[in-house]
């Protein structure tokens, strides 16, 4: 299943890359970990 997001991509670095959209921030891990963060309140979690 694949999973497409509506979301900008603000960083794209050696180690992550990093996609928001509205109040969220998506980081996409090189080892294929996929965090959360919310505006305002930080880490959430990471995606399964």
């Amino acid at each position: 299943m694949k999973l497409k997001m509506l979301t900008a991509l603000d960083k794209n670095n050696a180690t992550a890359k990093s996609y928001s959209q509205g109040l969220y921030n998506i980081v996409v891990y090189k080892s294929g970990k996929v965090a959360l963060l919310k505006q305002g309140e930080g880490f959430v979690g990471y995606l399964k």
